[in-house]
């Protein structure tokens, strides 16, 4: 399917971010949330958006590793966990 506006990639990447965009519907179809983060200056920011949009998530960016912790600890503020028995 053509899930992802063409961007002049090689085939196989359109393919890949075709598949991308289709997990993440079945995601939210199924009610689940997808936080992304977008790591290094080479990361695919514009997608990663779109699956946490698409989820009701929230993506982040980070520079380097270093900035992954942080990251991690805000995602972990924001969410809510249900143990269910």
């Amino acid at each position: 399917e053509d899930l992802w506006p063409d961007s002049g990639l090689p085939t196989q990447w359109e393919r890949a971010k075709d598949c991308v965009i289709y997990y993440a519907q079945e995601a939210a179809n199924n009610s689940i949330v997808i936080y992304t983060i977008s790591l290094g200056a080479q990361a695919d920011i514009e997608l990663m958006q779109r699956v946490a949009e698409l989820t009701g998530g929230e993506h982040y960016y980070a520079p380097s590793a270093q900035d992954l912790d942080q990251i991690f600890q805000e995602i972990a503020d924001h969410i809510f966990l249900r143990l269910v028995r």
